[in-house]
């Protein structure tokens, strides 16, 4: 389910949704395309796993 936002967009005042690009959540404007980032990274648990093996060598 798309989330729309009326007269959310900071540079038109257009209607805006949520979208995903990679591992990047936008507020994306859908008259002028101008987004917004809101989130810089969705951790899913390959990342967890990630940290916590970079963690353990470091100790």
């Amino acid at each position: 389910m798309v989330k729309w936002k009326n007269r959310g967009c900071l540079r038109c005042g257009g209607t805006t949704y949520l979208e995903k690009e990679e591992n990047i959540l936008y507020e994306k404007c859908l008259m002028c395309s101008h987004k917004v980032e809101i989130k810089k990274r969705i951790t899913t648990t390959a990342h967890l796993e990630e940290d916590k093996e970079s963690t353990a060598t470091q100790c």
